[in-house]
């Protein structure tokens, strides 16, 4: 992987993975949803964990939650024949 930013690379990624047409539009729509909700919860969390528990709480979330998103998961696409 280059240094292209993820949003950048995303769509394209997704359209090559998923030909059908009604899936790759479901698809890119909840990866839109996701990423709006993650851009306004996570500053809102973020600021209310630091403002009850302090700075190094957001760790105490971070680094179990990053732990979870390295344990590697199945790919669903099917292996195309050699």
């Amino acid at each position: 992987m280059d240094a292209t930013p993820q949003p950048a690379r995303c769509p394209p990624t997704l359209a090559q993975g998923h030909p059908v047409p009604a899936r790759r539009a479901r698809i890119i729509g909840l990866r839109g949803a996701v990423t709006a909700l993650a851009v306004v919860l996570g500053p809102l969390l973020g600021g209310l964990l630091t403002d009850t528990f302090g700075r190094p709480a957001v760790f105490l979330v971070n680094l179990p939650l990053g732990a979870v998103v390295l344990l590697p998961t199945p790919d669903p696409r099917p292996i195309p024949p050699a």
